[in-house]
């Protein structure tokens, strides 16, 4: 058999929801996740001072580095996680049962998802750490966004962001774990295990 081309991230990421549609019921396709860590982010955005916080650089432009640091280490604890679990799904005898169950395109796609989320997690404290030292917009930008709107908004998502990249994080060990045990699982006086593919903390 010809081999394939690898899909995509969009179209393995319409797989796996068709996936979880299937096994789950419609309630999979509302992001509660997210959904949580936007709500958490906006509530403590909100409970800010603007004077207390960005008001004094001193104090933001730390919390934004301490983020920054924290997402950092998060992406950089995670590829010992992404590197171990190609390691182990690559083994002829496991990429020979995830392929023949067509589950090896489920594990690739979530550690891609689980580096975006990480990645953009990243980029957003640094956008946020920018914002720390910015004293004004241009009037273009300040006539529909004012700065102090901005502020808020770049506070809650980067909030969102870390947090939802935590889960994920968590979510890599999980995959890895996972991994380890269905590989030891495999062997020749056992019949094949029932494998699931977790989503690491998607959704």
């Amino acid at each position: 058999m010809a081999d394939r081309k690898r899909p995509g991230f969009v179209e393995s990421w319409l797989s796996d929801l068709q996936d979880d549609v299937r096994r789950y019921g419609k309630r999979k396709l509302i992001p509660w996740r997210i959904l949580a860590c936007l709500t958490i982010g906006t509530g403590i955005s909100f409970l800010v001072p603007d004077d207390h916080f960005w008001g004094k650089p001193e104090v933001s432009v730390v919390f934004f580095t301490a983020i920054l640091t924290l997402n950092g280490l998060l992406l950089a604890l995670s590829w010992g996680s992404f590197a171990k679990i190609y390691e182990i799904a690559s083994a002829p005898k496991l990429a020979s049962f995830l392929r023949r169950h067509a589950l090896l395109d489920g594990y690739v796609f979530h550690v891609d998802f689980i580096h975006m989320t990480q990645v953009t997690a990243l980029c957003l404290s640094g956008f946020g750490l920018v914002f720390c030292v910015v004293g004004h917009l241009p009037h273009m930008v300040e006539a529909y966004a004012p700065l102090a709107t901005l502020r808020v908004a770049i506070l809650a998502i980067s909030l969102a962001a870390s947090g939802y990249a935590l889960i994920n994080a968590i979510g890599a060990v999980r995959l890895m774990q996972d991994l380890v045990w269905y590989s030891a699982q495999l062997s020749p006086d056992r019949g094949e295990p029932e494998i699931t593919v977790h989503e690491g903390g998607r959704g």
